[in-house]
Formats: structure tokens, C-alpha cells, sequence
């Protein structure tokens, strides 16, 4: 008897199987009376119209990584005619990148990069490798020399590049203070590098040597202003409406005591530091120069320090850029020989550039951004692309056998137990 009672729940519960696996493939049928049809599509060597004639439901990026710009191109205008498109980026770096021209007279680019921790990054051009580094943090920036045609950005798994083109004419720089070694040595480190530069130095009160235009410092003809120190005839009024219009602004340690530009400093001066060595013979010349300790307001970064003492400064205004610098003296550093003069003229030069405005270089193309891109241009990427081949009709055959089987299993049962 318990035999028995065994036997008619196993032969029960096939029967369950059989009919559960008959209800699905009746109502899959209803569901789904054809299959979706798939075009699967590898770059592009399948042109637009051909995926279009096809008929295919869905279109499927099957390559590896992430579409390349024409490809990504054709199936965003497939998709803007409402064909469904089905891509993947698994296992592709999130990278994007800009590129724009350094404002210095002997040109250069700078290119930021936004990557993976630790990723190696490679950068080319139209002649070939141009650098390479690691990302740390949030990505890289890197300044090199003029780019030729072209910027690429490539990590192991992706892959970012724009066109590049001509980078927009280099302004002139303005320059004030007294008509001591401090700003004549800032003034022409600047024209040695190559700068065109405006010049105004007063030589006794209400009197100056001017060179060129100083007065009338505009963003149309001018990039940076350098004031020194405090001086009569000083334009207040045009160097704070040029900063705030998009110019940019170097002010010493003298010039922070104009009322109007003291407003604009990063900083109030601290107390005066003597140098901590007194030897330029050193990787860190500017360790040899007295300075003033600077106290940063809210919005402003410190760019160098000394020990514990902030000595460089920066804070936005409105539109322009401010550096304020604590060092006094800075001519002794040219007085230190070759190295001096070079390290000097390379200092008051890159100082001018960190404020000027740089200007972006012309993309003519661009796909700086390609997984961003591809997600604005084709929707999110599913996890995994289905292919041609893959639809809910794979489980009919399944699903009849399991059926078949059922039934058979069961008719065996009764047969052998003598109920057939």
C-alpha cells in the first residue's frame, strides 16, 4: 500500500509537469508568436542601409568595447528612427579628455585627462607618442608641446581623441611697479621669453617711465597684468574691470596695500620670514628668499608654501584669475648665474600663463568623452549583448521535451504497475 501511495503522487506530480510545461508553450506562443530578429553588427562593415533592410527588431553592437565614432554615428540615426539598438561597454575605462593651448610664447598644449586610479595613460598626436603617465586620483594633466593635427588619450580598454587646430594669438602682459630690480628683472625675463609686454615704473612721485600702453590694460589686447608694488598713476579701475572680464592678475607683495586690489589678493599679509637658507645653490632657489607669510581668505588655494607658511596664492574673480605672491626680492634668484636666469625667466613666465586665459583649441572632431558619448547618442548600455541567435524561442524545444518526457515517464509508471 505504501508502494502504491508513492507511486500515484510521483505519477501525479509528471502529470503536474506535463501540463505546467504545456500551459507555457501554449501562452509563449500567444506572447510571442515570432521570435525577435536580431542583426548583429562588428564596427562597420555593415552599412546603415543594409541593417535597415534587414528587418531586424534590434540591432546589436557585438564587437569588443565601446562603438568607434562611425559606427556610434550610424546606429544613433538608426535609433532616432526608432530602431530599438542594444550595446554593451563592459569591462571599457570611463576616460575622457580636453586639450587646450597654453598661453606662452613658445606655445605648447595642455592636456587633461580624466581616468581610472592607476591607469596607464598613453597621448599621441598626428607624428606619434607624444608622453605617457599614470593617473592618480581623478586622472592627469600634462603640458607638451604643440600637438600636430591631432590628440588621442588611450588607457587598455578605451580609447578618446579630437582634432586639434590653431591656437588663438598670444596676448600682450602689462607691468607696474617702481623702477627698481624687482620689476625691471620681472619685466625682462618676460620680453626674454619672449612676451610682449606694456610697461609702467614710477621713478619719483607723479612721475613714471611708461613703454608702450600700460594704462589701458583691456581682455581685447592684453592677457595678464603684473603689479608689483603700490605706485602713483597706477590704472586701479582698469585692472579690476579687466580681471573681472576674464583677465589675469600677478600682484606682489607691495600692491596689496591698494585698497581696490587688496580686495581682489587671495590673502592678507602675515608676518615678514626671513629666507630658511641662504645659499641658491639648491633645487629649491625660492627657499633663499625673504617673504610674507600669507593668510588665505575662504575661496582661495595655496599654490606654495614654506614649512607651515602659505607664499603663493590663487582665487578666482568673477571672470579672471588672481596670483598673489609673498617673496620679496625675487631678483636675487636671476643673480645666481646661468641656472639662475633661465629658472627665473621660466618662473615669471609660467606665472604670467597660470593666469592668462587659455585659450580652447578648435576641435573639428571630437570624441572626447566616448562612453559619455555613446551613452547620450544610443541609451545605457545593456550587460550583456544577446546576438542574432538569442531570443525566448530557445526554450521551446526545451520546454516540449520536458513535456514529452513527463508524459512518458508517466505512461511507463502505469504500464509497468499494471494500470495499462
Amino acid at each position: 500500500m505504501h508502494l502504491h501511495d508513492r507511486r500515484v503522487r510521483f505519477e501525479l506530480t509528471l502529470r503536474v509537469v506535463a501540463l505546467l510545461a504545456g500551459v507555457w508553450l501554449i501562452l509563449g506562443s500567444q506572447w510571442n508568436p515570432t521570435p525577435p530578429r536580431r542583426a548583429d553588427i562588428n564596427g562597420v562593415a555593415t552599412p546603415l542601409g543594409s541593417w535597415i533592410r534587414s528587418g531586424a527588431d534590434t540591432l546589436s553592437m557585438v564587437q569588443p568595447g565601446l562603438p568607434v565614432p562611425e559606427a556610434r554615428a550610424a546606429l544613433a540615426a538608426a535609433r532616432h528612427f526608432g530602431q530599438a539598438v542594444e550595446w554593451s561597454a563592459g569591462g571599457v575605462d570611463q576616460i575622457a579628455m580636453e586639450v587646450a593651448s597654453v598661453p606662452d610664447p613658445r606655445g605648447g598644449s595642455i592636456v587633461r585627462i580624466a581616468a581610472p586610479d592607476q591607469a596607464t595613460i598613453g597621448v599621441e598626436d598626428g607624428v606619434g607618442l607624444a608622453d605617457t603617465a599614470v593617473a592618480g586620483g581623478a586622472g592627469a594633466v600634462l603640458r607638451l608641446p604643440s600637438l600636430v593635427d591631432s590628440a588621442v588619450v588611450s588607457t587598455s580598454t578605451s580609447r578618446a581623441s579630437v582634432s586639434v587646430g590653431e591656437a588663438p594669438p598670444l596676448r600682450r602682459v602689462a607691468v607696474y611697479g617702481l623702477a627698481g630690480w624687482e620689476s625691471k628683472f620681472a619685466a625682462q625675463a618676460l620680453e626674454e621669453r619672449g612676451w610682449e609686454i606694456d610697461v609702467m615704473l614710477a621713478v619719483a612721485p607723479g612721475g613714471s617711465v611708461d613703454q608702450d600702453r600700460p594704462a589701458s590694460v583691456v581682455t581685447a589686447t592684453h592677457g595678464a597684468a603684473v603689479v608689483r608694488d603700490s605706485i602713483d598713476g597706477l590704472p586701479v579701475q582698469a585692472i579690476v574691470r579687466f580681471v573681472r572680464n576674464g583677465g589675469g592678475l600677478v600682484l606682489g607683495p607691495g600692491a596689496v596695500t591698494v585698497p581696490a586690489l587688496g580686495r581682489l589678493a587671495p590673502a592678507q599679509l602675515g608676518e615678514y620670514r626671513r629666507p630658511t637658507q641662504i645659499s641658491f645653490v639648491s633645487d629649491r632657489p625660492l627657499e633663499s628668499l625673504a617673504y610674507r607669510q600669507l593668510e588665505l581668505r575662504s575661496d582661495a588655494v595655496e599654490l606654495m608654501r614654506i614649512e607651515n607658511d602659505v607664499t603663493m596664492a590663487a582665487r578666482r574673480e568673477q571672470l579672471g584669475r588672481v596670483v598673489q605672491l609673498g617673496y620679496e626680492n625675487t631678483w636675487r634668484w636671476r643673480m645666481m648665474g646661468d641656472g639662475g636666469v633661465k629658472g627665473y625667466r621660466m618662473w615669471w613666465s609660467n606665472l604670467v600663463s597660470s593666469v592668462s586665459a587659455a585659450g580652447t583649441v578648435s576641435h573639428k572632431t571630437s570624441n572626447a568623452a566616448p562612453l559619455a558619448q555613446a551613452v547620450a547618442a544610443l541609451g545605457q548600455p545593456v550587460l550583456t549583448v544577446r546576438g542574432a541567435g538569442s531570443h525566448r524561442g530557445v526554450l521551446w524545444p526545451w520546454l516540449l521535451g520536458l513535456m514529452l518526457l513527463a508524459m512518458l515517464a508517466e505512461w511507463t509508471s502505469r504500464r509497468l504497475a499494471g494500470a495499462v
